[in-house]
């Protein structure tokens, strides 16, 4: 696999639309490389001058409340055509682990885990922390685009 810089499509794509006449899906997906690859030119500079605040103590954190699984949906967005390219099976399952008193004079607990919609838990306090959405999606698309990049083809990830 080549390390092909992200203006490559860009200008490539530029050239040929000045260039030669393309039908309309064709059009739109030469525009959506061209923005897709101009937002993540974007995010690395803010990526490379996030490093820069850290180094130098002047990074700012924006926390508030935070859903987690937003985060996770909108990072696994972020990578799906790469897993997609690779036949990789990205999905999240989220287990609901719930604590529950036993209504027997014993002061235990019972430990019940399932799997449950991510649609229907996105309201769900339970889900959410203080945190900067940003940096915290940052941190997710790291993490899934390193595995994504070291899983075989075919493969699943969950």
């Amino acid at each position: 696999m080549s390390c092909v810089p992200r203006w490559f499509p860009i200008l490539g794509w530029a050239r040929l639309l000045k260039t030669r006449k393309f039908d309309e899906e064709s059009t739109k997906r030469a525009l959506d490389t061209i923005e897709r690859n101009a937002q993540l030119q974007t995010q690395l500079i803010e990526d490379l001058l996030d490093v820069s605040r850290i180094l130098r103590g002047k990074i700012v954190l924006n926390v508030a409340p935070v859903s987690l699984v937003t985060t996770l949906q909108a990072a696994i967005e972020t990578v799906r055509l790469s897993a997609d390219a690779k036949a990789i099976d990205l999905r999240l399952e989220i287990a609901d682990f719930r604590v529950e008193n036993q209504l027997a004079d014993s002061q235990s607990h019972d430990l019940k885990s399932s799997i449950s919609n991510p649609q229907s838990s996105i309201s769900n306090p339970q889900y959410q922390v203080l945190g900067d959405s940003t940096r915290l999606q940052q941190v997710v698309w790291n993490l899934l685009s390193n595995a994504v990049k070291f899983t075989p083809e075919g493969d699943a990830l969950r």
